[in-house]
């Protein structure tokens, strides 16, 4: 029998060019022509390690950015996350060339933009590793190494990310709305909320539910 661990997209690089060729609608025939001398281990195997590539890619392409950017970030003092949109910065406008071609390059693709989200985010991880906060289990903080195996440490841009969205999503929730609106303190929880989109946005997280999910998801 097949092992998984073995089965990878260099050893059985010509089969998975040919699955990659497919077409989204290819039909039963073409798809039959490919596979049928295959086994099911085979294609679960490409599938597990195209998946691995996809997020070892994306990092590439953060790291990548990072690494073509590093003059620039360090005259504007800020990393490129930062850059909002329509911004015309020096910075912003060095990033400009690699973010069009990032979305020439997904052209056809479906929602390209939760891609950026998270490459954004892996971009900042990769050149902020060592901004930590201890916290427990509980989201509480943590007492560092006297909270014991309860607490562990989370990149504090990250956290405040998390968090935020947290709550954002809670007040965004199309459930939650009647409830704010009979609260005794519906008023005071709108002020928050606004507030809360507002440090969301400080943080450049995107505020659309499919990318923001996507956004922590990164960050976490």
């Amino acid at each position: 029998m097949e092992n998984l661990n073995t089965v990878t997209l260099n050893t059985n690089n010509t089969l998975a060019a040919q699955i990659a060729a497919l077409s989204v609608d290819a039909t039963q025939l073409q798809i039959e022509a490919v596979v049928k001398d295959q086994s099911i281990t085979t294609i679960v195997g490409i599938d597990h390690a195209g998946q691995k590539i996809v997020g070892s890619a994306e990092r590439a392409i953060a790291a990548l950015i990072n690494f073509r950017l590093v003059d620039a970030m360090t005259a504007a003092g800020m990393h490129w996350i930062d850059c909002a949109h329509r911004d015309t910065s020096d910075l912003a406008k060095a990033l400009q060339p690699m973010k069009a071609e990032f979305f020439t390059a997904h052209k056809g693709h479906s929602n390209p933009s939760t891609k950026w989200a998270r490459i954004r985010a892996m971009g900042y991880e990769l050149a902020n590793p060592k901004i930590d906060a201890p916290i427990g289990e509980d989201g509480e903080e943590g007492e560092g190494e006297g909270a014991g195996n309860t607490s562990r440490t989370r990149d504090l841009y990250s956290r405040y990310v998390i968090e935020l969205a947290k709550l954002y999503r809670a007040g965004m929730s199309a459930e939650n709305d009647p409830i704010i609106k009979a609260h005794v303190h519906g008023d005071k929880i709108t002020a928050a909320l606004e507030a809360i989109t507002t440090a969301l946005q400080a943080l450049d997280a995107p505020l659309e539910d499919d990318d923001l999910k996507a956004f922590m998801a990164a960050v976490k």
